[in-house]
């Protein structure tokens, strides 16, 4: 098959992306804390409104269970600052599919990974996914390739290598 070949530079946002779809796979961790979160919110504002008295002792508890609740949503923004200061990120990036695996060339690295080290893919309107298992993604934003047979051609040849999960 044909490789295919995008070439650009990451965004902040394309990281973003990427963590809260790797963060998917973990739904049995993010329902919880959405809804403990809400409980504790709702509770926490109705109480110091209505009846200050009683819930005066626990302000700085119900101040961190909304802390505790909220991390799930603010995580993402903070794991993908930390890795936009990681200069293996940054600057221009090529990727090249082929029958062998992916191969990423950035200004200071070189990787190619397998097509058997690829657990499953999803896609997204943005970027290509490739999970190497449930903590590691490899990503590819869609605006690097060339148009949209490029996408097309990208997507037939990972999906005879890799299964899908969307």
């Amino acid at each position: 098959m044909q490789a295919v070949v995008a070439k650009g530079k990451y965004e902040f946002g394309d990281l973003v992306r990427a963590i809260r779809n790797l963060r998917r796979n973990r739904k049995w961790l993010w329902y919880p804390q959405v809804v403990v979160g809400a409980l504790v919110f709702t509770v926490g504002l109705v109480g110091l409104i209505v009846i200050p008295s009683i819930y005066r002792d626990l302000v700085p508890l119900l101040v961190l269970g909304l802390l505790w609740a909220t991390m799930l949503w603010w995580e993402p923004y903070a794991t993908a600052s930390l890795q936009w200061s990681n200069s293996l990120v940054r600057g221009q990036q090529e990727f090249q599919l082929n029958d062998d695996g992916v191969v990423r060339t950035g200004e200071n690295s070189r990787s190619e990974i397998k097509w058997a080290a690829f657990a499953f893919w999803r896609e997204d309107s943005h970027q290509v996914y490739l999970f190497l298992g449930k903590g590691a993604v490899c990503f590819v934003p869609k605006r690097c390739f060339d148009g949209a047979e490029s996408i097309e051609l990208c997507r037939q040849l990972i999906a005879a290598h890799v299964p899908s999960r969307n």
